[in-house]
């Protein structure tokens, strides 16, 4: 699973459509759930529970009991318990509930809903800019290459006060794939 920066691919505003969600602290978890509902709208939650836009916090704590388990593992060389730059046990307890910014979610717990998940998906994080919208990071497997088209991506939006469900269009992720294959 690649991490990468994104920071020179920016994308129209009309190629990008956003969905608000809670405005609870779990909001990236939130925006996360709501896509994997679009994207697979039969798929379930290993505990089983129904995945819906008002899951973040159940997102949030799925993530956290799979690093708990897993924290063992190596992310691109690296065991996942140095990127987080704290002990695991002390991540997961301040992760545990949403209460203020040091709790909120970004690149690196995208990363980890992946990995906890075990779909091979791409998210895209995003930035808002003034024309329109910044590519920040890209974690996960290549996008596509230009002639296979895109694989399943989930796009997540900052808008500048907190995250969003974002909907790339078909352009969006051909741009983000030439992008990718340029860098």
């Amino acid at each position: 699973m690649a991490t990468i920066s994104a920071q020179g691919c920016p994308l129209a505003k009309h190629l990008v459509a956003t969905r608000d969600v809670p405005h609870d602290g779990d909001c990236l978890f939130h925006a996360w759930g709501g896509e994997v509902q679009k994207l697979f709208p039969d798929e379930r939650m290993p505990e089983n529970a129904k995945i819906d836009t008002h899951s973040g916090s159940a997102w949030r704590q799925f993530m956290l009991k799979w690093l708990q388990a897993n924290h063992g593992q190596v992310l691109e060389g690296v065991p996942l318990a140095a990127w987080l730059g704290e002990e695991v046990g002390a991540y997961c307890t301040r992760m545990r509930r949403a209460k203020g910014r040091d709790t909120w979610g970004g690149m690196l717990e995208t990363v980890l809903l992946g990995l906890a998940w075990g779909r091979r998906v791409q998210c895209v994080l995003l930035a808002s800019r003034a024309d329109g919208w910044q590519a920040m990071s890209i974690s996960g497997s290549q996008i596509g290459s230009v002639a296979e088209g895109p694989g399943v991506v989930i796009a997540i939006a900052w808008d500048g006060a907190h995250w969003v469900r974002a909907r790339l269009t078909k352009a969006a992720l051909l741009a983000l794939a030439i992008w990718q294959a340029k860098n």
